[in-house]
Parts: structure tokens; sequence; C-alpha cells
């Protein structure tokens, strides 16, 4: 599977593209991540000369996605994303994504960034075989549920935490504190799926109400289930998208610049293959594409773009 990255800088040349004479670049990607940062017009550009499924979180410069939302983008701030792909051919199947809000605002949000970019037609189901009162579903592509966790088809998850450290007032600007919050959130949903290998769909405040969790409705049982499988067993996350980066990789020491040292914790706890972000720009004098983290995660500074086959 073909995966492109983009973050912070705008390719010049690719608006110049057209369907006759498309970068070469382009050709044979199956997936493209945004790391924030980005002209909502420019994801739309690119979701539409590529035809595939682009998954976007917010930098600390995107608040004109309040008014201006990328159509035809999905947004995974906060969530979990499946990818469904055929193991043989490595296409793309299906995109589902993990459901934090109302199911009324989900809806709204698919029908306003799906729709427009393919002039009114959603690209494949919307939440197919799934209810709309809190359950997740497929957003982009189609694949049946028989097929969901068969050998064939292959499952790469991606977390999305998007934002900067806070150094001024203003939205998508955290705090040590506040980010570090967000991660708890996010992990509970990933000890949920190390113990039952399977994407949970409800907020986390909902947790205690999940049939799945027993010994009093609470927690720590959903915890004690997890450790007791052997961590090779467990799939929870194979790729982290963030805008800033870890603290001490590939940051800088500037507090807008700076990065979040949760971030290390969780790539230590859950160990994704990669780490994908930006916010550093190559401009900065201080550029690095590629670290390895202690844990072993692969650290990508997306800036500008970044191809990757997984």
């Amino acid at each position: 599977m073909k995966i492109l990255i983009i973050a912070d800088n705008e390719i010049n040349e690719w608006w110049d593209s057209s369907p006759g004479r498309q970068d070469e670049r382009l050709e044979g990607v199956d997936l493209i991540l945004s790391a924030g940062d980005l002209a909502p017009a420019y994801l739309e550009f690119l979701v539409t000369m590529t035809n595939v499924p682009l998954l976007y979180i917010r930098g600390n410069h995107d608040s004109i996605y309040d008014t201006y939302p990328p159509q035809g983008c999905i947004p995974v701030d906060d969530k979990i994303a499946e990818i469904y792909y055929d193991k043989e051919t490595g296409s793309m199947r299906a995109v589902r994504v993990s459901r934090s809000r109302r199911a009324a605002d989900i809806e709204k949000d698919v029908l306003m960034q799906l729709m427009p970019a393919w002039q009114g037609e959603i690209p494949g189901q919307l939440y197919g075989g799934s209810s709309l009162s809190g359950k997740g579903g497929v957003v982009w592509g189609s694949i049946p549920l028989r097929e969901r966790f068969s050998g064939k088809i292959g499952i790469i998850r991606i977390v999305g935490l998007g934002g900067s450290m806070r150094y001024r007032k203003g939205r998508d600007m955290y705090t040590e504190a506040e980010m570090a919050k967000r991660v708890k959130q996010i992990e509970r949903r990933l000890k949920y799926i190390s113990a039952h290998g399977r994407l949970l769909d409800a907020a986390p405040r909902n947790l205690r109400g999940v049939a799945d969790i027993s010994a009093g409705n609470n927690i720590a049982a959903v915890d004690a289930e997890a450790e007791a499988i052997p961590f090779s067993k467990r799939r929870p996350m194979d790729i982290l998208l963030t805008h800033a980066p870890c603290r001490r990789y590939g940051d800088m020491e500037d507090l807008p610049h700076r990065g979040f040292e949760c971030f290390n914790a969780m790539l230590d706890r859950w160990q994704p293959k990669y780490h994908f972000y930006g916010h550093v720009h190559k401009e900065y004098g201080r550029f690095e594409r590629e670290l390895i983290h202690p844990s072993g995660t692969t650290l990508i500074n997306a800036c500008e773009c970044c191809f990757m086959e997984i």
C-alpha cells in the first residue's frame, strides 16, 4: 500500500496537475494522510485528483476548518481509523472511523465533508452496516462484515491527535497536561482493542456502559483483560498521526515548536510502526526527515510530503 503523507507546506507544481498530466509521484497512491496546517482547498484538490481517501488532523493554524472544513476528506482528530486492504493486491477496500460524539453531529460531518467533492455522491457506504445510534461504521468504500476479520483482509489502525503546544490564546493549541488528557482518553479505546480485537465506537465517557465490560462496570476490567493477552497478539495502533512531534525527537526548544512528552509515553506503551507529524518546517534549519524512537517506532516529519510503502 502506497501512502502519501503531507503537512505544512504545499507543493506548488501539484496545482498545475490535471487528470491528463498528473505528477508521477501521485500515481499508485492508495491513501493520503494530512498532518495539519494545509489549506482546505489543497486537501480537496488532492483528494479529487487521486480519488483515494484522505484522512486529516488539524494543525495549530487550521482555524479556517471551523467555517470551511476540507470537503471530501475524513477528520480523525481524537479518533481511531481502521484501514481495510486486500493483503494479496494491497488495494484499499474501506475506511472505518470510531465515533466520539453524538450520532447527529457525526452524520452532519459526513454529509458535509464527503458529499461535495464527488458532486453530491457519497463514495461508498455511509456508516454501512451500522445504525446511527452511537456505533461507528464505514465512511469510505465498502466491505462486508464477514470479510472484515478474514485472513485475506489486512487492517491498519491510525490514531489522530492534532494541535501544537500552547503558546498563545487560540484553538488547536494545548498545554502538556491538556494533550496528556486527550492521549489518556484515546488510550482507553486502545486498551479495549487490545483486549477484544475490535474497534470501540463509544466515547470514553460511555465506556462503563459497554456490555463487554464486567466486574462492576469498572474500566479496570478492560485493563486487566488487556494485560492478560501477549503483546505480540495485540494490534491496537499501527500509525500515530499528529501535528506536533515528540519532545526531544524532531522538535525545537522554542515553546511554539516544542514537542509533547506524553507522545513519548504513548509510543513506549503501544509501539506503533510509524509516527507521522509536521509542524517543524524544512526552512527552520533543524529539520530531520526520519528518526528512530527508543520504542522502535519510526518517526517521519512529513513537511511538504513523503511517500511510504506499508
